[in-house]
């Protein structure tokens, strides 16, 4: 379940922000012998297996699945943990097969954040294999490219204090839109947005049944580039608060003043056209008010630098007419 908003579901473990990534689902049957190249993790009673990460074009950017098979080498059932690195910023696209919970650990410089996954309780002797699904939402290419961020560590047990073995590196590989993989090229994402907004000159407040006035003021945002980030934010400024932003159209996350772009993350040269709901109570003087806006886009709750800023102000008027 795909999860667009620091306002979804949260879970408090070990005092980071949790995302839910799936619920408990049984453990699985052994899966066959290794492929060549697999890389092998050991931490007292867990083992770990996984190969390599193949991106493959969409017409949405890359998408792909990194298969992970974790052992049960002790005697006793175990409850086994997972620290996995993503290999590109905010490319691990919060879901795996069969279901795990797991959470955001922490981000790394270049914004490659490390999730924790609590894995199903595994027999002794047994295995359990699953898949952690990857999205890298950037334009496909003619050519082949690799990321050298991936990394996996593994612990044999859920307690704060259980040592985790080393990380070891997963290859992660772009495969180019004629289908190769041979002589990849280091894939560069971009560090800057370049997210831009515009919206209508102005918004004409209709009065309901109930008295109160609301409007819809049409907006497009752009995100010309791959920079990470989990959303698009904006905030509004209505002369005198005559007017308040209450929602959007379509519905997205709750709004006062400020709000989120409804839909999550924008692939690289994506535009979206969405309705920003504005409302007056029943006593709002009429007339025309001025008003404007920032935009920005956000990743892990902290703003993302901008390669230009002014593509990220508007401005607009909101007309409150005359009691009927």
């Amino acid at each position: 379940m795909h999860k667009t908003s620091r306002r979804r579901l949260t879970l408090a473990v070990t005092g980071t922000i949790a995302m839910t990534l799936g619920v408990m689902a049984p453990a699985v049957a052994a899966s066959a012998a290794p492929a060549p190249g697999t890389v092998k993790i050991v931490q007292g009673d867990a083992s770990a297996s996984f190969g390599r990460l193949v991106l493959e074009p969409t017409e949405r950017g890359y998408q792909g699945n990194l298969q992970i098979t974790v052992r049960n080498q002790g005697t006793d059932p175990g409850s086994f943990r997972m620290l996995i690195r993503e290999p590109v910023a905010s490319s691990m696209n919060w879901r795996t097969s069969p279901e795990q919970f797991c959470q955001t650990e922490n981000a790394y410089p270049g914004h490659r954040t490390t999730y924790g996954c609590f894995l199903n309780q595994i027999a002794p002797g047994g295995s359990l294999t699953f898949s952690v699904s990857f999205a890298v939402l950037t334009a496909t290419k003619p050519y082949p490219m690799t990321a050298p961020g991936g990394r996996i560590a593994i612990s044999d047990g859920y307690a704060l204090d259980v040592p985790f073995s080393k990380f070891k590196p997963f290859e992660t590989l772009f495969r180019s839109t004629s289908g190769s993989l041979r002589d990849p090229r280091p894939y560069q994402q971009d560090t800057r947005a370049k997210s831009s907004i515009v919206v209508a000159d102005e918004v004409t407040l209709t009065r309901g049944d109930n008295g109160w006035y609301t409007g819809r003021l049409e907006a497009t945002v752009t995100y010309n580039g791959d920079a990470a980030h989990d959303y698009l934010w904006f905030d509004t400024l209505v002369a005198d608060d005559r007017a308040i932003l209450v929602a959007t159209d379509p519905a997205g996350a709750p709004c006062w003043r400020s709000c989120e772009a409804p839909g999550g993350r924008l692939m690289a040269g994506e535009s979206r056209t969405f309705g920003l709901i504005f409302e007056a109570a029943p006593d709002a003087v009429p007339g025309l008010i001025e008003a404007s806006g920032t935009m920005h886009a956000l990743w892990q709750g902290a703003p993302v630098a901008e390669k230009n800023t002014s593509d990220n102000a508007f401005a607009f008027k909101i007309r409150i007419p005359e009691p009927a």
